[in-house]
């Protein structure tokens, strides 16, 4: 389950802070502050004529996670190709020996119930990876840490996304986000999001680009430092955060935003112009188009 922390008073003492932007934008907006719960995979021992109904209810829980983001994949309607490819891996994580595989031979060989069983094989596949050089498929890990924990959810009845009941824009700060977190975003009133963990490549930062969303990760012990209700200023290209941003903070945003729109129609003239180059060569511009609604900007 996800709590949502208490409200406190704080005193308004505007504070900088600075992470990685992932995706580009800028948002001010109330905090709502989510504390993810921590998965506690106690042990116990289980007589051996209890195990076939121990993989059963682990076989079940993968089935229904699979269910989960198939529902997810539909509801994408064909948009956001990238998305759906990350669902798909998703999918097919949950049918990874080393995750599905382990964990059922766990159980039969210690004979253990099947949230134990998961942690330890989740934690052989980190030991695997933390000891992989290449950087990007080192960081590959978090998405099998957010496969499992929906798994765990469902193992244990929690509920794994957060609850959001906001009737005004927030900006959500948590540890970490999870990709299928991050498309309901889109629905949920959400204007931008902090959270501790994360970079640049994850796939939780690449639906954020291509949904708009704008966000700054890499911001340590942030659920600590920020409560329900903080106003925040969030700059998803520079990584900057401002806490109870003052009022020259928020004309510098206007400043900077009023600059990126200025930009934008100083190049507008040149949109309907042939691309060629100074020495008469043709060159082709394409688009990435991810949904739809990008035509326009594509254009």
């Amino acid at each position: 389950m996800n709590d949502i922390s208490p409200d406190r008073n704080l005193s308004p003492v505007p504070r900088r802070l600075r992470g990685t932007g992932v995706s580009p934008g800028l948002a001010v907006a109330s905090a709502m502050v989510l504390k993810r719960q921590h998965w506690r995979t106690g042990w116990y021992h289980l007589p051996a004529d209890h195990i076939d109904h121990e993989v059963l209810r682990f076989t079940t829980a993968i089935a229904a996670a699979e269910e989960e983001l198939r529902q997810l994949r539909q509801r994408l309607n064909g948009e956001l190709t990238e998305a759906v490819s990350i669902i798909d891996s998703h999918l097919l994580m949950l049918t990874d020996k080393m995750v599905v595989g382990r964990t059922d031979a766990i159980i039969r060989q210690q004979l253990v119930n099947a949230e134990w069983a998961l942690a330890q094989a989740l934690s052989e596949i980190r030991e695997r990876f933390e000891r992989i050089d290449d950087a990007y498929i080192r960081a590959r890990y978090a998405d099998i840490k957010h496969v499992a924990d929906r798994v765990f959810g469902l193992l244990t009845g929690r509920q794994l996304a957060p609850v959001i009941d906001n009737t005004q824009p927030v900006i959500l700060v948590a540890n970490d986000f999870s990709p299928e977190d991050t498309l309901r975003m889109q629905a949920q009133g959400v204007c931008g999001f902090l959270s501790e963990k994360g970079g640049p490549t994850s796939h939780t930062a690449i639906i954020a680009r291509s949904l708009g969303i704008p966000a700054v990760v890499g911001l340590e012990h942030i659920t600590s430092q920020v409560r329900n209700g903080d106003q925040l200023l969030l700059d998803g290209s520079s990584g900057l955060v401002v806490l109870h941003p003052q009022a020259d903070d928020l004309a510098l945003l206007d400043e900077q935003s009023a600059r990126r729109h200025g930009l934008r129609d100083q190049l507008e003239p040149y949109i309907p112009l042939a691309s060629v180059s100074l020495d008469g060569v043709a060159v082709r511009l394409s688009a990435n188009i991810e949904m739809c609604a990008e035509l326009a900007v594509g254009r």
